[in-house]
């Protein structure tokens, strides 16, 4: 029938999502306003099953678990005087990511646990000038500063995701970069 399945294990995703972004303007004067708009979510999806073969062997598939969190803060400074309008800014973001995947394929199982942590700075300005009431020039410039560290190791595993042994491990990579 068209509701009948075969996979061996329950298909069911149980994601729990969670978010909120406050904003909040603050006239400073009848030309400038500053802005704050602040930003959190979170994921947990434990467990997320997948079982690629849609058979009842245990021939291929997985079950991951993600527990991911986002912080963004933005700060910005407007201003309207006429012909000239523009935005200042700053941003800051910070992600971390926690996943382990284990894999079965032909009933031998492998575990992956990585950690990433994402954090950024960026600094920005952006300007309208109204030349006339039909044309008007835009010009803007923007500064990033992006770090990463990830940490991950790969191992044997049985079907209760119990570590038998190392395979892998790399920790504290790190990169940084601009743009």
């Amino acid at each position: 029938g068209p509701d009948t399945s075969f996979w061996n294990v329950d298909q069911r995703l149980r994601p729990n999502i969670g978010r909120v972004s406050p904003r909040a303007t603050l006239p400073v004067r009848d030309t400038i306003t500053l802005k704050s708009i602040t930003a959190y979510r979170g994921l947990e999806d434990d467990p997320s099953p997948w079982d690629q073969d849609a058979t009842p062997l245990q021939t291929y598939g997985w079950t991951q678990y993600i527990d991911q969190r986002q912080f963004s803060q933005e700060v910005q400074a407007l201003g309207d005087f006429g012909s000239l309008n523009f935005v200042l800014g700053v941003s800051f973001f910070r992600e971390r990511l926690d996943f382990i995947r284990n894999t079965f394929t032909n009933n031998a199982y492998s575990l992956i646990d990585s950690h990433i942590i994402d954090r950024s700075l960026g600094v920005y300005g952006q300007a309208t000038y109204d030349l006339t009431d039909k044309l008007s020039v835009t010009a803007g410039l923007r500064f990033n500063k992006e770090w990463q560290r990830f940490d991950n190791a790969s191992y044997t595993s049985n079907a209760a995701n119990d570590r038998i042994a190392l395979r892998y491990s790399v920790a504290g990579l790190k990169d940084d970069w601009n743009a």
